[in-house]
């Protein structure tokens, strides 16, 4: 038999309603008229202390997916984003970096704040088997929203989203992902289990948002092993049942 197994992280934050007044940055104001109306959040998304919105709305009643979002920055516009494939809400075990909160209260999205920018998740549906219908980032820098990453344009498999955080300090998000694997089945008599090799793969959120290798292998060297930039069934790795670090086993 076959396991999954999977990787997780850390999240909160503040919420109310667009009907009172303006308040401090770190505020938001969702408010849903109606199923299938817009939601909109209140947030200020460029660090200029001025309240900017985002906007939720889905051609269906169904309340819990979307299929286009609208950021608009105040002073400088409005840019829409459209998907064929609905968003919906994020993953139940996707708790990013302890230094990174989500700025909204909600599950719809997760959206950070880096010194230099602001990044926003929007999670695809994913089924029993790991397949995810669709992922985008939207990178929100210099007065203007761009999605930077959409997981079918690129042919990815973003299954299991790990965080979104600066981890080198350069004030830059990176967003972390690797794909679920599988234990190979074999009894536990060594205090663990052999599973496939599966990569973390680290995306540096910017106009681009294109694998960072240097901080890929660094990431996976310091959390896991590295042994190449894509999973491979004919490596390997023996995960230790205390949940220290894997070590690879077999090539």
């Amino acid at each position: 038999m076959h396991f999954k197994w999977s990787i997780i992280g850390l999240l909160c934050i503040t919420c109310r309603s667009q009907s009172q007044p303006v308040a401090p940055m770190n505020t938001i104001h969702p408010i849903r008229k109606a199923p299938g109306r817009p939601l909109i959040f209140i947030v200020d998304l460029n660090n200029d202390r001025i309240p900017d919105t985002i906007t939720l709305t889905s051609s269906t009643s169904d309340s819990t997916t979307f299929n286009t979002i609208s950021i608009a920055i105040a002073r400088f516009g409005r840019q829409t984003f459209h998907n064929s494939i609905p968003w919906t809400t994020m993953d139940d075990w996707f708790f990013p970096l302890k230094s990174t909160k989500n700025v909204i209260s909600t599950d719809k999205f997760f959206l950070a704040r880096g010194k230099l920018h602001s990044a926003l998740l929007l999670f695809g549906n994913i089924d029993g088997a790991g397949n995810r219908d669709d992922f985008s980032i939207i990178n929100i820098e210099n007065n203007k929203a761009k999605l930077v990453l959409d997981q079918n344009e690129r042919h990815l498999y973003i299954e299991n989203p790990i965080s979104l955080g600066d981890l080198d300090g350069d004030g830059r998000l990176e967003f972390v992902y690797r794909q679920i694997f599988e234990y190979n089945g074999r009894p536990d008599t060594l205090g663990g289990k052999i599973g496939t090799y599966s990569p973390y793969f680290v995306y540096t959120v910017d106009s681009n948002c294109v694998l960072n290798k240097p901080l890929t292998v660094h990431y996976n060297q310091q959390h896991y092993v590295f042994a190449g930039f894509k999973y491979d069934e004919k490596i390997e790795v023996f995960y230790p049942n205390d949940k220290s670090k894997p070590r690879l086993w077999k090539r």
